[in-house]
């Protein structure tokens, strides 16, 4: 009600108004509302990415990655930031896509080279594949498995993080 007053007596603007109601139905956990108010947000200022970057940080909060991940593309595609970048390549590795979630990494990277969890995980994004195909020829060697575990973990992969911990366990228990 307050917000709708300071919005007709001029003391706010649409979109200030907007995006506070955005955040109120975030901060009451009303995910549906949150990211229907970033999606109109959205289709009103079609240059701007911050409205799909708020629907997808709700989305993901909500545990509803696919839709964060469609979000955070969408922000990324009407403006390329790290944050942008950063974000669609954190999403795409938790759906266990290494190889799509790179190019991403990459851009991320050039865009702020002093990002070290950027670095980070695009180091580890692209050690994966070596280090599967070292697991697989020598899948009891502590040192390979320690590595392939970190490297998942740093590429947001969790299940693989866990399996080769589980691994190096059952190989060097305690």
């Amino acid at each position: 009600e307050a917000l709708a007053q300071r919005l007709v007596n001029g003391q706010l603007s649409w979109a200030e108004a907007t995006d506070r109601l955005r955040a109120e139905y975030e901060r009451a956990g009303d995910a549906d509302d949150a990211i229907r108010v970033a999606r109109a947000l959205a289709s009103e200022y079609r240059y701007a990415a911050q409205p799909y970057l708020d629907a997808a940080r709700v989305a993901l909060a909500a545990g509803r990655p696919a839709d964060a991940l469609g979000f955070a593309r969408a922000a990324y595609a009407r403006r390329e930031t790290a944050e942008s970048a950063k974000l669609v390549a954190t999403l795409t590795l938790r759906t266990g896509d290494v190889s799509a979630a790179v190019p991403y990494l990459e851009r991320a990277e050039a865009l702020a080279p002093q990002d070290r969890d950027v670095r980070g995980a695009l180091a580890a994004a692209r050690m994966l594949p070596r280090l599967e195909a070292d697991r697989q020829r020598t899948p009891r060697d502590t040192a390979v498995l320690h590595r392939l575990a970190l490297a998942y973990a740093l590429a947001q992969q969790v299940a693989g993080a866990r399996d080769a911990l589980a691994a190096l366990l059952a190989v060097a228990p305690g």
